[in-house]
């Protein structure tokens, strides 16, 4: 069977986004059998003793300086101000798109943390943190929120280069605001990975809702 290239790209438009939501999800919930079974210790902690050798004052400075581009305000600012930019250009789909995805991602990591309920760690705690660990909040957040200003740039800049570029840094600061959370001590490395999984497979699915809308739609 000869495949016509709008077939193609409408079979990748499924496929693509399926295959990572799926991806995402088998991450999150490998992570969450370990912890049920209690089989994460060695894991988390043979990443936060490397992690560890980088301590020093002027690296917990910058580590909290990383850490707060993903809390609950900064999000909840970025998104605001993401979603009013759109509402002005008249992206009102998009709009919806990013309010949707980063306020129920909020919600669902809520409803997780408060499902499995895991205590923090409680060496080499930098910063005071309340709640439970798992998954990491700040991860899935940064996942979300960034993750959707990337596709945002992706999808209105013409200039493959400038949108690269981007998403390059954009992955790079989601990065180093899951390492932060560890490197202060509030979070386990599995913490972060579950959170990044998560907030990836529900990004994925928010935007595969937006693009059948916008496939309705036309």
């Amino acid at each position: 069977m000869n495949w016509s290239k709008f077939q193609l790209g409408k079979a990748l438009k499924i496929t693509i986004p399926l295959a990572l939501i799926i991806i995402g999800g088998l991450i999150f919930f490998e992570f969450a059998d370990g912890l049920v079974e209690n089989e994460l210790h060695e894991f988390d902690h043979s990443i936060i003793s490397v992690i560890a050798q980088a301590e020093s004052e002027n690296m917990t400075k910058i580590g909290i300086f990383i850490t707060n581009m993903g809390d609950a305000v900064t999000l909840t600012v970025l998104t605001i101000l993401l979603c009013v930019y759109l509402l002005v250009n008249k992206r009102y789909a998009l709009a919806v798109f990013v309010a949707s995805a980063n306020l129920l991602g909020g919600a669902i990591n809520w409803i997780l943390k408060a499902s499995f309920e895991r205590e923090r760690p409680s060496l080499r705690v930098f910063i005071e943190q309340g709640g439970f660990s798992f998954p990491s909040g700040h991860a899935m957040g940064s996942m979300i929120m960034y993750g959707s200003l990337a596709v945002i740039i992706v999808m209105l800049v013409d200039r493959l280069a400038v949108s690269i570029s981007f998403s390059i840094i954009i992955a790079v600061i989601i990065m180093l605001i899951g390492v932060s959370r560890v490197y202060l001590g509030v979070h386990f490395p599995s913490d972060i990975f579950a959170g990044f999984a998560a907030g990836a497979a529900w990004l994925t699915m928010c935007f595969s809702c937006y693009l059948f809308y916008q496939t309705r739609k036309n």
